[in-house]
């Protein structure tokens, strides 16, 4: 490309996706929107050109001189006449964002990635990743004219489920599909606006992150860091450009609530402009969700902040997993017009939540005020499992940069500290904002037997779509748990000021720093602190159990079925579980040879230490002694109760041991078998006293 080119793009990095007109400001770009593109049923000449629309014929010429003059010849005569009936157009691939430019051919200019393509391995990507990270419209998907650098990350990533042999290896694809999308967008840093571009590189970017490679997590650090430089950079953390459109699309909703289906073909044009608006969307909030589990997951400072992102939480799963244009209107009728078609006569006035953007969502769960009014109201998240972890995430950020000032301002590091470093009005607030949020979602599932309610999946036969139902419910509540337990037991990697540069030594290290410490070396565990964590913690174990023992396939199903973060957040949680045993366990042990057998049960640390106990059986089992056993002053008694940790420890192994999808699973084994070892001889020790 010539200098000049060049030189011509960068000064101009807005650029309209219908015409490729490119301007110098978002707010030119949006105004060009509106006057040009705006779909409108009195603009009926189109260009045929590109998807410009006008209402008058002069505007139309004028146009094809200004934009197409190499084309004026062939279209002097019918470029007047009225745009044709969208109703004999059908929804081309290339419309769709995932798909909006040709693949990108390989450099012999060969479809090389179809000859790597496994059907399975995308087939597993669409029905085991895809749900976790839901950033692609399957139902517009067309594999046969997808960008060669975006299907060899599918392969990558769908391949992550499957025992099958690959004709290349993982390692040579993705490199091949990062170099040819860095070779792409450095030729032009607009293209970053593309719909599969953003795509493209946060599929890599997550692949990188935890595929066990060192050099690709590098890479993904990389890919992160140029996403948001890109997003800065090109104004995308907020909906300018497309604030016309979806006024537009608000037109066409009101329309279609009202019964107007007379014109089939802008029908279609919004549902497409609805994939586009939604899939923009999505991959912001994904780039904000990746920013944040680098944050938690190796202790890296963050690089967007909620208040950067100015758009609507996502859409419905059952709205975004709409298959026509015909389905995508019948439930979004079903969701804006049911119980809305008359006022209540016995209501209080009542104003429903803030829906406007990511920020004012947060300001009502964080300081609800029923008194204030406003136009926008927040669609039910019972069908939005995206939207609820998105809110969760940032509860769960705002509690870390508070932790964070804290330890700097309140914890001398030559002091004994409390655990907690939160004061009371932070706590409150933030976990009040936890259980309204929790209100308004599908209620968690502690006793899953099968692998749709492990998932969150619904079985019952009057939902709409079972698969809508998506499996991010148990993302969704582990990270709402851990958030809580967060509160009062915060993370060991933040308090301590370590950073990692690689996922195996962040979780390493996260097992170093919860073994057992002298007692003056320690924090402060008050009593409030530690229910407070039991509380959530006997949650986890009884979801994390799953199922019944003894079916192997199914509990190994339910531990591949789980995204990599998810695994590690539930690590975080049993680390803090296995502190609480060893906090709890010593002390019971010394009550037990004191205290009066009828009293011992009621112990604060053997309630405790009988709670988590218990967790690992059943929900109505009883680990405790009975009064009999508890009697006897033999030997037997320390086999319970100094024991429990080796069981922990077991459990904590067996839990981690079916989730092999991922490297993660085998990560945390290598670092939990040796703290178990550890734990035998010290147990045989004390049996030897």
């Amino acid at each position: 490309m010539p200098m000049a080119d060049f030189a011509s793009l960068s000064a101009r990095p807005f650029r309209c996706t219908k015409c490729q007109k490119a301007f110098t400001r978002q707010e030119n770009l949006k105004r060009h929107i509106d006057s040009r593109h705006t779909a409108s049923i009195a603009r009926k000449f189109a260009c045929l050109l590109c998807e410009a629309r006008f209402s008058r014929s002069d505007l139309l010429k004028r146009h094809i001189q200004s934009c197409h003059p190499s084309s004026q010849s062939s279209q002097s005569a019918p470029v007047a006449q009225p745009a044709p009936e969208f109703s004999s157009l059908s929804l081309e691939p290339e419309t769709s964002i995932s798909l909006e430019d040709a693949p990108i051919p390989s450099e012999d200019g060969s479809p090389r990635a179809l000859n790597l393509v496994s059907r399975s391995a995308i087939q597993n990507f669409f029905d085991k990743f895809l749900c976790n990270f839901p950033i692609i419209h399957e139902p517009s998907f067309e594999l046969e004219t997808c960008p060669t650098p975006m299907l060899e990350v599918l392969v990558c990533l769908g391949s992550m489920y499957s025992y099958a042999k690959m004709d290349c290896p993982r390692s040579d694809i993705y490199q091949s599909a990062l170099t040819a999308m860095y070779k792409y967008v450095e030729q032009d840093r607009s293209r970053y606006q593309e719909g599969w571009v953003l795509q493209t590189f946060l599929l890599l970017e997550y692949y990188g992150i935890y595929s066990g490679e060192d050099s690709f997590f590098l890479k993904a650090q990389r890919i992160h860091r140029d996403l948001v430089d890109a997003m800065h950079e090109l104004q995308m953390s907020h909906d300018g450009t497309s604030s016309s459109l979806y006024d537009d699309y608000d037109e066409t909703r009101n329309k279609t609530c009202g019964g107007t289906f007379d014109e089939i073909d802008s029908l279609e044009q919004k549902w497409k402009t609805f994939i586009r608006l939604e899939c923009r969307k999505r991959c912001i909030y994904a780039i904000y969700l990746l920013d944040s589990e680098f944050s938690i997951l190796c202790n890296l400072r963050p690089m967007v902040s909620a208040l950067e992102i100015k758009y609507e939480l996502p859409c419905s799963e059952d709205l975004w997993g709409a298959a026509s244009a015909e389905d995508w209107s019948r439930i979004e009728m079903q969701q804006f017009s049911s119980f809305n078609d008359h006022d209540d006569l016995f209501s209080e006035g009542d104003t429903p939540p803030p829906q406007g953007g990511f920020y004012l969502a947060m300001q009502h769960f964080l300081n609800p005020d029923r008194r204030r009014k406003g136009p926008l109201t927040l669609r039910s998240l019972w069908s939005s499992p995206f939207a609820a972890l998105i809110l969760v995430m940032q509860l769960q950020m705002m509690s870390r940069e508070l932790t964070h000032a804290s330890c700097l301002l309140e914890r001398p590091k030559f002091q004994q500290r409390n655990l907690s470093v939160l004061t009371d009005s932070q706590y409150t607030q933030i976990s009040q904002g936890l259980k309204n949020i929790a209100e308004l979602v599908p209620k968690r599932n502690t006793k899953a037997t099968t692998i749709e309610e492990f998932l969150g999946l619904s079985t019952r036969p009057d939902v709409h779509n079972a698969k809508s139902n998506s499996p991010m419910w148990h993302t969704f509540w582990i990270l709402w748990h851990y958030t809580a337990i967060s509160l009062s037991h915060p993370d060991s990697l933040l308090v301590t000021g370590i950073v990692e540069t690689s996922l195996p030594c962040a979780v390493a290290t996260a097992g170093h720093l919860a073994m057992p410490r002298r007692r003056e070396t320690r924090d402060i565990y008050e009593d409030r602190d530690v229910f407070r964590i039991l509380e959530n913690l006997e949650c986890i174990m009884v979801k994390l159990r799953g199922c019944d023992s003894h079916d192997r396939d199914l509990a190994k199903d339910m531990g591949s079925r789980e995204d990599p973060f998810t695994t590690i957040l539930c690590y975080k949680i049993c680390l803090v579980g296995w502190r609480l045993v060893r906090l709890t366990m010593s002390e019971a042990h010394l009550q037990s040879l004191d205290a009066d057998p009828d009293s011992l049960a009621r112990k604060p640390s053997m309630f405790v230490l009988n709670a988590i106990m218990s967790c690992l059986h059943s929900v109505h089992s009883n680990w405790l002694l009975d009064a009999d056993e508890l009697s006897s002053v033999s030997h037997r008694r320390l086999e319970p109760i100094v024991g429990c940790e080796i069981e922990f420890l077991e459990w904590f192994l067996a839990t981690f041991l079916v989730r092999e999808t991922w490297p993660v699973g085998a990560w945390v084994q290598l670092v939990m078998q040796e703290s178990l070892e550890k734990a035998k001889e010290h147990y045989e020790h004390l049996c030897k006293q």
